[in-house]
């Protein structure tokens, strides 16, 4: 096939911890001071509260090596070693999204704050942004702490994709929580009663957690797998957003508490055949007010019900992204240049790029600005048992397009963020998609990709806040760099 090899980055040590120069904030969160949302007395002693309680309590990451999901059966399965390492950091200050018009949110967000005691205070219920995660105490205070989003102490059930390793869980949730985990095949036991698994045929690279909580439902897509290691030495982009629950009656009609993002949820979830029963009580939240919109892909031979060959499937793969921007853009899409940030990419197929790229953009530039790592830059990683597994190509990869992808902190840590957008952000995707065929299909009436992938979708004027996970303004590859297109192992 035109595609020899599609796998993202694999790490077996723990990675160079690197810590941030750049303090500039991200802008992902909003920090409350007293001078920021809040206006009474009563609203500053809540205030002072919430981080008091944030500051009285402490925990411990534990650190586990992930081992992601080799994509093609021409690799091997990335080197394994256990990382036995203990930390304990220090939590963040309180600090939840704020705007005018949102004043209700505003207030259910610090009540939360204040029954859960969560050590971050990290409720969102606007859905505008999207976060770096925390990796070094020199981070900006808004970069998220994947532990703090699972609040495994308050979380009452989930359904999660991405698990490379389950024995992880065990670290990550309380066994007597209920959790649904969705994977393919060789996916092996589970350690309580309280999980199961609902297993694909297909690889499911997709990177979600559905996590309810007494009084809210948080929907979570990532670059990243569930993996401490992940979480907290690799940088990644996540989105996520907090969906109170809704009219109690509506968990039986299904309509007043829908939105677009409860419609593609559920589709997704059918054409996974993931039985009703495992998620019916997500009609119990309010989806009205989410602006951000679903792009998943399923392989035909995870769908059930076959799709008409007589009409486009503009819900999956591709098609979804090109309907979204045409949706948006009925004039046509911008015309100016695409930058796309992956661990993979389909360079053995040239028109395939090409036709995905004029379906996104009218600017006549002949490629992608593609942010994609130097064998230089990525040798840094290549330590006694650690592999690292690109693209094998039978072309060369477009060198007059690459730029380095260096970490926006300058240092020498690993990504594994996955982002789409044009040079003026009027439009972005951020998710577990490569630009690879397998994730994104065939670019024609029907894609079919060949994994099953998760992101979102932000339509202009819904973005309020991105900070690019790699180092800006972009640097061009030198004459001499060549890009990390093989498999090393060392």
């Amino acid at each position: 096939s035109a595609d020899k090899v599609e796998t993202e980055a694999h790490t077996n040590r723990p990675l160079k911890k690197g810590s941030a120069t750049n303090t500039s904030p991200d802008a992902t969160t909003i920090e409350l001071t007293k001078d920021d949302s809040f206006t009474s007395q009563k609203d500053n002693e809540d205030l002072e509260r919430a981080i008091e309680l944030s500051m009285n309590e402490s925990f411990l990451t534990t650190n586990h090596v992930d081992e992601d999901e080799d994509e093609d059966e021409e690799l091997q399965r990335a080197l394994k070693l256990s990382l036995q390492q203990c930390s304990t950091e220090p939590p963040q200050s309180a600090k939840v999204p704020s705007s005018e018009e949102e004043d209700e949110d505003l207030k259910l967000a610090i009540e939360l704050s204040l029954e859960t005691k969560n050590p971050s205070g990290i409720a969102n219920f606007l859905g505008r942004s999207v976060f770096l995660n925390k990796i070094s105490e020199l981070d900006p205070p808004q970069h998220i702490d994947f532990t703090d989003l699972v609040d495994k102490k308050n979380l009452q059930s989930a359904i999660i994709m991405g698990v490379t390793d389950p024995a992880e869980l065990q670290n990550i949730f309380k066994k007597d929580t209920r959790i649904l985990i969705i994977t393919n095949d060789s996916a092996p036991q589970v350690w309580s009663k309280n999980w199961s698994v609902w297993k694909t045929s297909s690889l499911v690279h997709a990177k979600m957690m559905l996590l309810s909580f007494p009084k809210f439902l948080r929907v979570i897509i990532s670059s990243s797998n569930i993996s401490l290691l992940e979480w907290t030495q690799v940088r990644q982009v996540t989105w996520y957003q907090d969906f109170s629950l809704g009219d109690t009656q509506a968990s039986q009609t299904k309509s007043k508490n829908s939105s677009e993002l409860l419609e593609d949820m559920v589709d997704f979830f059918e054409r996974l055949s993931v039985p009703s029963e495992k998620y019916q009580h997500i009609f119990r939240y309010d989806f009205s007010k989410c602006l951000v919109k679903l792009v998943f892909s399923v392989p035909q031979i995870e769908q059930k019900k076959e799709k008409p060959n007589s009409k486009e499937d503009t819900k999956n793969g591709f098609n979804r992204l090109k309907s979204l921007i045409s949706r948006y853009f009925p004039n046509g899409p911008p015309s100016e240049d695409l930058i796309y940030q992956a661990n993979t990419i389909s360079a053995s197929n040239a028109k395939w790029m090409e036709d995905f790229r004029k379906s996104l953009t009218s600017t006549k530039s002949k490629t992608f600005n593609l942010v994609y790592p130097t064998e230089k830059d990525y040798s840094k990683f290549l330590t006694q048992g650690t592999a690292l597994a690109f693209v094998r190509t039978r072309e060369a990869f477009p060198l007059d397009s690459l730029y380095r992808c260096i970490d926006c902190s300058g240092k020498d840590i690993l990504l594994h963020s996955k982002c789409l957008f044009p040079r003026s952000k009027k439009w972005l995707y951020i998710g577990s998609h490569n630009l690879t065929r397998k994730a994104w299909g065939n670019i024609s009436k029907n894609s079919d990709p060949q994994n099953i992938e998760i992101g979102v979708f932000f339509p202009p004027d819904v973005l309020q806040d991105f900070r690019e996970p790699f180092t800006t303004p972009l640097q061009k590859y030198a004459a001499s760099d060549q890009p990390a297109n093989q498999l090393f192992i060392n």
